[in-house]
């Protein structure tokens, strides 16, 4: 597990026994997988938490696909009914929709693609 109180060096040996070994799973707490943590080898990305922006969500998936990856990756958000992170899910979303239906068609165009 990696937490944001996690010491460099053994994050470091967490993800490269990660990347090294295709049967290891791994559970990185919602601030500590935003911070320069590339997975570039996991299939399936489980969310149990909401980040507070759209962006630090796309950042999660992004981290997952970088790196030339050509696999897919699965990548699904686990939100209960009636808790606070479906309310934030629900407030990203339209925030989301505000920024696109505001944002230059230019920008647009690249954001869709």
């Amino acid at each position: 597990m990696i937490i944001g109180e996690t010491p460099q060096e053994e994050r470091q040996k967490i993800i490269k026994d990660f990347q090294e070994n295709p049967e290891r799973q791994i559970l990185i707490m919602s601030r500590a997988g935003e911070m320069a943590l590339n997975l570039h080898q996991s299939d399936l990305v489980f969310h149990y938490d909401c980040p507070m922006t759209y962006a630090s969500y796309d950042q999660r998936i992004s981290r997952a696909r970088r790196q030339g990856r050509k696999d897919p990756v699965v990548s699904v958000r686990l939100i209960c009914r009636g808790t606070i992170e479906e309310r934030i899910y629900k407030l990203i979303e339209k925030k989301k929709d505000i920024s696109l239906a505001t944002m230059p068609f230019t920008e647009l165009i690249k954001e869709l693609l």
